[in-house]
């Protein structure tokens, strides 16, 4: 199964696989079940992104600002620029449609840190303090937990971290450590409240449980190149680019993902 790799999100409306090139500077859409591919070329990096209420529309993560993209016409909606000296790094949707995404430096002193895209497209810092780079971005079933880490060698918290999110509101309380340093990584949620971890690089994706301990160690037959994904029609399988970024490997661990959760904000009357 080729197909490049990197950020990934699974779209259960129209089972397709959303994903970057290995540079970033395409978004690809891979349709397992026919094999279907389309890509579209961007102006600048894209580091992540994220479905919103229309099949055609996405909310993208570029280099230097947040944007919509018409996947009709290819043509992009600016909606705000992200903090100088920045770029976004990880980001996932709560369950209410706020798209909640973290920053990495690209200046020295640049503060990084996590932000809120709210439904008017107002944005708003969580008080979650500076990182280096902003990883492990995602949300428990229930939407009730955030979990989030800082990639940075040097972090101040390392290992992943997560808060009380409350699922209306927004407020963040009681933000916590949650998982060892070792097991801090790009993650993905599944349906039962486990949350996937692997590392870039790595060969073993685990499987945290609720209580921050490794449940189950997944062996990948090569190493993992970009974020892993639940998808497939039953949302039951696991898809991990692997080796240079060039393939998807699919695994079923037994345990169904969560449908991704969707940017339910303003969209622009034509992009």
């Amino acid at each position: 199964m080729e197909a490049p790799g990197g950020y990934a999100i699974w779209c259960e409306r129209s089972g397709r696989l959303f994903h970057t090139d290995v540079a970033g500077t395409q978004l690809r859409a891979w349709t397992p079940a026919s094999g279907q591919r389309r890509s579209w070329r961007l102006p600048e990096p894209l580091h992540c992104f994220a479905l919103t209420a229309s099949r055609e529309r996405l909310l993208l993560g570029l280099a230097s600002r947040l944007a919509f993209l018409d996947l009709n016409t290819g043509l992009l909606a600016p909606v705000c620029d992200v903090a100088p000296g920045t770029r976004p790094s990880d980001g996932r949707c709560d369950r209410q449609g706020r798209f909640v995404f973290g920053t990495a430096g690209v200046a020295e002193g640049a503060r990084c840190g996590f932000w809120r895209l709210h439904h008017d497209l107002s944005l708003e810092r969580l008080p979650l303090g500076d990182c280096g780079a902003a990883t492990g971005i995602g949300f428990s079933p229930n939407g009730r937990v955030l979990y989030y880490a800082d990639a940075d060698a040097d972090a101040a918290s390392p290992g992943i971290r997560c808060c009380d999110y409350h699922p209306c509101s927004g407020e963040i309380t009681r933000p916590r450590a949650f998982a060892a340093a070792d097991a801090a990584g790009l993650v993905v949620v599944d349906a039962e409240a486990g949350l996937w971890s692997v590392r870039e690089g790595s060969r073993q994706l685990r499987r945290i449980a609720a209580d921050g301990s490794v449940e189950r160690v997944l062996a990948l037959d090569a190493p993992c190149a970009g974020w892993p994904v639940f998808g497939g029609p039953g949302l039951d399988t696991l898809y991990v680019p692997t080796g240079s970024g060039e393939v998807f490997a699919d695994y079923r661990p037994g345990v169904q993902g969560l449908a991704e959760a969707r940017f339910l904000g303003r969209l622009p009357s034509r992009a």
